[in-house]
């Protein structure tokens, strides 16, 4: 069994030296513990910019399981659909504010995806079906 030794990290980014409340088993992770408990500024930045990176990648398992939610849809439908990866990247890109809106036709399923005035993502499927028949 390892012997835990580092219960004194330092912050990277000022240097301050604290007490760990726990045993940290590596270097990197008593860094880790001294950067988060930090009260200077680059460490602040840093635990905002930790938490936002966290918030964007929840963002993104939810637009994932949003979009496996069409494609399942779509299989019941007996559709093929492979535009998940597309419909993904166009969440994301919503999501950051790189483009307003997105509107995707796959067959007969559209699907847009929009952020609202409440700053909620919105994934929208629309399924058209119709018939022409010719005669004579």
């Amino acid at each position: 069994m390892e012997e835990n030794i580092l219960t004194m990290p330092r912050c990277k980014f000022c240097g301050k030296t604290m007490i760990a409340d726990k045993e940290l088993l590596t270097e990197s992770d008593a860094e880790e513990y001294a950067v988060m408990h930090c009260n200077c500024k680059m460490a602040e930045d840093y635990r905002l910019k930790v938490k936002k990176e966290e918030e964007k990648e929840k963002d993104k398992e939810k637009i994932r399981d949003a979009v496996a939610g069409i494609a399942e849809y779509c299989k019941k439908k007996m559709y093929v659909f492979e535009a998940e990866e597309l419909l993904v990247s166009a969440g994301e890109a919503v999501l950051n504010g790189i483009v307003e809106n997105i509107s995707v036709n796959v067959f007969n399923v559209k699907v847009t995806i929009s952020m609202s005035a409440k700053g909620v993502l919105k994934i929208k499927r629309s399924y058209k079906e119709s018939a022409v028949m010719e005669v004579l």
